[in-house]
């Protein structure tokens, strides 16, 4: 069972902003919790049932500009989290972050969905970005392996992914587990002038590389709606291993 961990340093940054921003997710649902110790956690704490757990900024944020509703702001986000397996004898997918055109996921189910999406809802006619930390090898949407970052336009097959890891001055790539109980950080950059999106990873105790893990040439204003919410998102499912 994977107990996402979040230190309150979540920042978000859209290009209208004069500065950087601190945002506090504190409208949560399902199993979404904070700690005594001021940590969000997502999922986690129970052996008996499906989990699903959501935290979202509690006011939807402005994600284009002008008349028609047709520019996209460019916007930078980055996050700290570990992610903690509590018993050796249950399995967990992962966590995202999120922007999407609403914080209503009663409907989702855990598992593969992540407390997403679920059967039906999954596919093109979401309106949502996100990018997954996965620790599950999923076929059904197209997964590259058990530990990789990807990113997700208006459905779970990622428009691409890699292993999680980062870049070296060097240009070396090095893997990192991302159950490894580590705290990591997360930046999430879109230039909407070149339609180009960045996320880098590292340990929390290092610089950020200069080359992202992941660069995707995306226009992100066919998964953006005047007013999108933002936030994490988990699902885990009961999961014995044998």
């Amino acid at each position: 069972m994977h107990v996402a961990r979040f230190l309150l340093l979540v920042l978000l940054n859209l290009a209208v902003a004069n500065g950087v921003d601190e945002f506090t997710y504190n409208v949560l649902d399902g199993a979404a919790s904070v700690t005594p110790d001021g940590l969000l956690r997502l999922t986690g704490g129970s052996r008996t049932a499906d989990q699903k757990g959501h935290a979202f900024y509690p006011a939807p944020l402005g994600f284009r500009y002008g008349s028609d509703a047709g520019g996209v702001r460019s916007f930078m986000s980055t996050f700290v989290f570990s992610i903690m397996s509590s018993f050796t004898d249950l399995a967990g997918h992962g966590i995202m972050f999120t922007v999407s055109s609403t914080r209503d996921f009663s409907g989702a189910a855990p598992a593969e969905y992540l407390g997403l999406f679920n059967r039906t809802t999954n596919g093109p006619a979401s309106r949502l970005f996100a990018v997954e930390l996965d620790t599950i090898y999923t076929p059904e949407f197209h997964d590259i392996d058990d530990n990789h970052v990807g990113v997700d336009v208006n459905g779970l097959v990622s428009v691409n992914a890699s292993t999680a890891g980062y870049y070296t001055p060097g240009g070396s790539f090095k893997n990192l587990s991302l159950t490894s109980r580590r705290a990591m950080q997360v930046w999430v950059e879109y230039d909407a002038g070149d339609a180009r999106l960045d996320v880098t990873l590292h340990q929390l105790t290092k610089p950020k590389p200069t080359r992202p893990l992941l660069t995707v040439n995306t226009n992100l204003s066919t998964a953006f709606s005047d007013q999108m919410c933002v936030g994490f998102v988990d699902g885990l499912r009961r999961s014995l291993r044998s």
